[in-house]
């Protein structure tokens, strides 16, 4: 598994190494407004598609591309969502 994150509107970007993750979770931050988004979660592959086969160096999809690829991943390869209550949300006069 792989998170990456951006609060500067710019894609993931990814370096040439030799074991890649089975998944990406790729999540984009909007600092001034408190909010955020899950933009990619799949299989790292179809994220890497995107990008030469080999290179050196660090190499990054625009966000364009990574909305592409999300596109193409099927809903069951993707992470289901766990929603949980908060902690300060529960009914703490229940446990008594």
């Amino acid at each position: 598994m792989q998170v990456k994150a951006t609060g500067t509107n710019r894609g993931p970007a990814f370096r040439m190494v030799d074991i890649r993750a089975e998944h990406l979770l790729f999540l984009e931050f909007d600092l001034e407004n408190l909010a955020g988004q899950i933009v990619y979660n799949g299989p790292e592959a179809i994220a890497l598609d995107y990008l030469p086969k080999q290179w050196t160096g660090q190499r990054s999809l625009t966000r364009s591309q990574i909305r592409q690829a999300d596109l193409l991943v099927p809903d069951s390869a993707r992470l289901q969502p766990v929603v949980r209550k908060p902690v300060w949300d529960k009914d703490i006069s229940a446990a008594e």
